[in-house]
């Protein structure tokens, strides 16, 4: 829209960054919206999330990571946090273990912090609003080679629905939140 005013809230350090806002419409999906904004990108380091997770990684050593691989992209991988507990079961039925919610130690997802090189960009499709980023691109940037995983082994949670914004919410509240420092009281 006209609306061309900015507030920052809270207090930072940082004295030399940008942000660009760009409209890419509600019916692209992500890989569509990532190529959009391809023309506002004048960095040799792209950094992309989605902006619906919470995490207390850090960036700065995932970015670390990133510069010393020396390839095209890095994704933050991180594990699963399950909803339900899981049996350990015997032939016969026995629950032989119970784990509730168990976080699976040996599986990596996708966390959704990338730092990407300037040129990653080709590896999606320019002319398709469906392009989904989890897919041909990062399914390409993995077949060349390009694409790396930082391992966090500590909190993560994405924010799909309302009873993982309640957690998250929650979690704030208690002033128990790992992704951010604690409330002043």
């Amino acid at each position: 829209g006209s609306h061309r005013e900015i507030e920052p809230h809270g207090a930072h350090s940082e004295d030399d960054f940008r942000v660009t806002l760009a409209n890419t419409g509600s019916d692209d999906l992500t890989g569509s919206r990532v190529k959009q904004v391809e023309k506002y990108i004048d960095e040799d380091l792209v950094c992309v999330t989605y902006g619906d997770g919470l995490t207390d990684v850090d960036l700065h050593a995932e970015l670390d990571f990133h510069l010393q691989h020396g390839r095209i992209g890095t994704v933050l991988g991180v594990h699963q946090p399950t909803r339900f507990g899981i049996f350990r079961l015997s032939d016969n039925g026995q629950v032989e273990d119970f784990s509730e919610k168990p976080q699976f130690s040996n599986e990596f997802i996708n966390g959704g912090y990338f730092f990407f090189e300037k040129g990653f960009e080709k590896y999606i499709d320019s002319k398709d609003q469906s392009c989904i980023f989890e897919q041909a691109p990062l399914v390409s940037l993995s077949r060349a080679k390009e694409l790396f995983v930082h391992r966090h082994e500590g909190f993560w949670q994405c924010m799909d629905t309302i009873r993982e914004k309640q957690l998250l919410e929650k979690l704030y509240e208690s002033r128990q939140a790992p992704w951010t420092a604690p409330l002043p009281r």
